[in-house]
């Protein structure tokens, strides 16, 4: 799926949206994507994604079932450790460990419009992330969730908050230098009143980055 297969509504502030459908072929799931036009066309140029919805997955699966849908994107790709000197920035600065200007990131969710309890996992390949224009990525209600980052260029940063996008965080990445591969998770308990919405922030402080972004998460449905 690419940003031009989604249909655009909205001037002042368009919303690209389209159904997605699950590994059954049901469609009633629906991907948006908000915030300023010009941003999310730079940010989506050269990303061809793919969403996997596993509807009534098991809580115990949902762990090797998110490993198996990452194996087949990352593949064999080499991960170097940071070097010595990437490493001995981090006792000199370190960035703020939140953006400030969230009203204006490119916004991207994914929801049911029926149902509820699956298994979520997106892989969104070859974004570009300017330094003013954060990104933020939001599930439906999970108990568990994660995300990563392999950057190709710069340094991308992770945040990760439960329900709103403000602190205290769960968790986050701003001490990892230079291109590391990076991720966050949350783990709760597997119970349906114990879930919130994960909202992941990619973003970056200096330079530009182009990076792959990869989320997943699992939902427990109010009634079994």
């Amino acid at each position: 799926m690419k940003l031009a297969d989604l249909k655009r509504s909205g001037e002042e502030r368009p919303v690209w949206s389209a159904p997605v459908a699950d590994v059954k072929g049901n469609t009633h799931y629906e991907l948006s994507i908000t915030g300023p036009g010009a941003a999310i066309e730079e940010v989506f140029a050269k990303s061809d994604f793919e969403i996997e919805i596993t509807p009534g997955a098991p809580a115990e699966e949902a762990e090797a079932m998110s490993k198996r849908f990452l194996k087949k994107h990352v593949g064999d790709r080499r991960f170097d450790a940071p070097s010595l000197d990437d490493i001995l920035t981090l006792r000199d600065h370190r960035p703020p460990a939140a953006t400030d200007n969230l009203k204006d990131a490119v916004t991207v969710y994914l929801r049911p419009t029926e149902g509820e309890g699956t298994l979520w996992v997106l892989w969104f390949p070859v974004l570009f992330v300017p330094p003013a224009t954060p990104l933020l990525f939001i599930l439906p209600r999970v108990w568990w969730t994660w995300s990563m980052v392999i950057p190709y260029t710069g340094n991308p940063d992770l945040i990760l908050f439960r329900d709103i996008p403000a602190p205290p965080f769960i968790a986050d990445t701003a001490f990892a230098p230079g291109t590391t591969v990076e991720g966050v998770e949350f783990v709760g308990p597997a119970l349906p009143w114990a879930q919130s919405h994960p909202w992941h922030n990619v973003f970056t402080f200096t330079a530009p980055t182009l990076t792959d972004f990869a989320m997943g998460g699992h939902s427990i449905p109010w009634i079994a």
